[in-house]
């Protein structure tokens, strides 16, 4: 495989996730890796948001009530700035 491939592997088994770890690394490849399969659920999300348009996405786990409105107020203060 060419160099400088990047990998990003998420998965919740261990011995699983540094067996490919392992694997992909002699095979020259950057790897990233995660531990939980919450997080294929998250991109997948974000993945869709994107294709329907959307400019941020917000996922509410990532976030406590005045974090969301603050981090909201600031975008839409933004957005309003550059009009």
């Amino acid at each position: 495989m060419a160099e400088n491939k990047k990998i990003l592997i998420i998965e919740d088994d261990a011995n699983l996730l540094y067996g490919l770890l392992a694997k992909f690394r002699v095979e020259g490849l950057e790897v990233i890796i995660d531990e939980g399969a919450d997080k294929a659920e998250a991109m997948e999300k974000r993945r869709k948001g994107a294709e329907l348009g959307a400019d941020f996405y917000f996922i509410k786990t990532e976030f406590n009530l005045d974090e969301f409105v603050d981090k909201f107020k600031k975008i839409i203060s933004n957005k309003e700035k550059s009009k």
